[in-house]
């Protein structure tokens, strides 16, 4: 990738994209990265699919008889892929910046911090320490639904 092509992406991704973490209570509890960007016109998303993979849906949005335009979505996720993107985009962001840096921590805690255990639950600190991530992502985005695990 060129340094044009990825502040062409870090500026679609500041506009129309979105990095989030869900969190699944398996065990052991998993805490994947998403990142995807929507945009009307369908060769942004194969653009995004052939140099990073990932998935591209399209949205058709004509409902009830207002016209709209469909939209495409490209997708990846993981906690590998994710941060190599974020990381790669870093210089360039603006607005999603400290949303990127939090993402990427967060995928480092996942990757280090008790990393390879595939039966046995995470310790509590463990998972506490990525809910606070996850809802610091969450209130830089502005869609906090909880009250805050800290005063």
């Amino acid at each position: 990738m060129t340094d044009l092509e990825w502040a062409y992406l870090a500026g679609l991704f500041d506009g129309e994209g979105c990095v989030s973490v869900a969190y699944r209570q398996a065990k052991p509890a998993a805490f994947p990265l998403m990142l995807a960007i929507c945009n009307t016109h369908p060769a942004f998303a194969r653009w995004c699919k052939e140099r990073f993979g990932g998935h591209v849906h399209r949205y058709q949005r004509s409902r009830e008889g207002r016209r709209r335009q469909d939209y495409w979505e490209w997708k990846i996720s993981g906690n590998v892929k994710v941060p190599k993107v974020l990381w790669g985009m870093f210089p360039y962001l603006v607005i999603k910046r400290e949303q990127a840096i939090t993402a990427v921590t967060l995928a480092r805690l996942c990757r280090t911090q008790w990393a390879g255990r595939t039966s046995r639950a995470l310790p509590a600190l463990a998972i506490e320490a990525r809910q606070v991530l996850r809802h610091q992502l969450s209130r830089l985005k502005g869609v906090s639904r909880r009250k805050p695990l800290l005063a």
